[in-house]
């Protein structure tokens, strides 16, 4: 079983336009993790709206070159929700590096969404939702 993992919320930074949940999330995980550029999101969302979404949002590949930037020191898994939700285990070694951002298919928006993970407690994920209206510090049950 996975230990509890809390590591200091991001700071709750919220998304600037409807559909650039990509750009807030990578300031906040710059903001919290040390050796990362400290860019605000508007700087991110200049540097890559050219593999954005005509909406703004970011589809598979555009999340898939931002992620890969060097500048991040990020490393890209997929996985099926099934194996991220039946276990937290999966979620636990990840974090044992630092914050984990999460890119997914958010049925409620009918697109990819991408949230900021720092923590997990027992099956309950602390995560940071940049969501203008309904985000901020949140957790919830790991499924």
């Amino acid at each position: 079983m996975a230990k509890d993992l809390l590591w200091p919320a991001p700071p709750d930074v919220r998304q600037n336009y409807d559909r650039t949940c990509w750009a807030a999330v990578m300031e906040a995980f710059c903001a919290s993790s040390p050796g990362r550029p400290k860019l605000d999101q508007e700087q991110i969302f200049e540097q890559f709206k050219k593999w954005a979404l005509p909406d703004e949002s970011m589809g598979r590949p555009g999340l898939r070159t931002l992620f890969k930037d060097q500048r991040w020191g990020l490393g890209q898994v997929e996985v099926e929700a099934s194996a991220f939700t039946g276990s937290p285990e999966f979620l636990y070694q990840k974090l044992t590096a630092g914050n984990v951002i999460l890119g997914y298919w958010e049925p409620k928006i009918n697109g990819w969404h991408v949230s900021l993970a720092h923590g997990l407690v027992g099956k309950t994920v602390h995560y940071h939702n940049p969501d203008s209206k309904t985000g901020g510090r949140l957790k919830d049950d790991l499924s």
